[in-house]
């Protein structure tokens, strides 16, 4: 009999954030919650992430102990966008045969804002004269994606250099803001940072006028 529970993380047990990780206690027994068989062997693996601790073990010929195990399950993603990952634990005992238990969970991709650098036009007297500035939608996904009113005060932080954003921040994840800058001379730039406030990961995007 194999079984996984595992969860006690910031995020829903659903959910590994970008760089975070998962805590699980696994355990291998009889139907009377006994050790299983001498040099029957355990293995852990995963389809995405890096899995550390009781990986690989095998159990010693005793009638006590030996049948809880611990293992934890990080979210290394770099590729943009979220992925379905599976923990499996499997089971190899001469007289039973092979038995496996497994876990899923969602892995959230890096931070990343789009676009990452935009132009508006400059002030210019003219003629004709230009009034110059504008507005700029930007995109921001992957981090933690936690709401605002999360119990964890999760969502992005956005700070500028010059401009206003609405809404104001902080901002649900995934989500989207828009970045209203003010007409000003050719060459100048704005810089956006937005904050994952669960991971405390940054991302930058510019706007230039020209």
């Amino acid at each position: 009999m194999v079984t996984i529970r595992g969860g006690g993380e910031l995020l829903l047990d659903s959910d590994i954030f970008n760089g975070g990780s998962q805590s699980f206690i696994y355990t291998v027994s009889d139907q009377n919650g006994n050790p299983i068989t001498g040099n029957s062997t355990v293995t852990v693996t995963a389809t995405a992430g890096i899995v550390t601790g009781n990986t690989s073990v095998t159990i010693p010929d005793t009638q006590r102990g030996s049948t809880v195990f611990r293992v934890a399950w990080q979210n290394n993603s770099v590729t943009a966008g979220n992925t379905g990952a599976t923990l499996t634990v499997s089971v190899n005992s001469a007289p039973s045969g092979n038995v496996t238990a497994s876990v899923s969970r969602l892995f959230i991709g890096p931070l990343t804002i789009s676009p990452t650098s935009a132009t508006l036009p400059a002030t210019a007297a003219g003629p004709p004269s230009v009034a110059g500035g504008g507005s700029v939608r930007f995109t921001v996904s992957g981090g933690s994606e936690t709401p605002v009113l999360s119990p964890q005060l999760g969502g992005y932080d956005i700070a500028t250099s010059g401009g206003t954003v609405s809404p104001t921040p902080p901002i649900s994840g995934p989500g989207s803001f828009v970045l209203t800058v003010p007409g000003s001379a050719s060459g100048t730039v704005t810089n956006v940072t937005v904050t994952d406030r669960i991971t405390g990961r940054t991302v930058t995007a510019t706007v230039t006028l020209q």
